[in-house]
């Protein structure tokens, strides 16, 4: 099923608020968030659609890095993070917190 939600993010001029449609999907203990962004599109943003990964495991997701969301601008990167957390929370799952390098 899918569901919406908006972001609001700043590029560093002037707050944007981003609307995405995503599913999510448990497979063994990989949770796969799909995400949409809706038009219009922020030019700062250099993707349409990306994957959001994470492990599951007693009751806790552990955030898995997905080469294919990198290698874009900052904000790209950022924005997907945000979109993360925030889909995250919305659905009360609980992160793991991971330690800073």
């Amino acid at each position: 099923m899918d569901k919406t939600i908006i972001l609001s993010y700043d590029p560093g001029k002037a707050i944007v608020d981003v609307q995405l449609t995503y599913t999510t999907e448990l497979l063994n203990n990989v949770h796969t968030i799909t995400c949409h962004v809706a038009a219009p599109f922020p030019l700062w943003l250099q993707t349409r659609k990306f994957e959001l990964l994470s492990s599951l495991e007693n009751k806790k997701y552990t955030p898995l890095f997905n080469e294919i969301n990198h290698g874009r601008n900052l904000d790209t990167t950022l924005f997907i993070d945000l979109a993360y957390n925030s889909i995250m929370k919305m659905e009360k799952l609980t992160i793991v917190a991971t330690a800073a390098a």
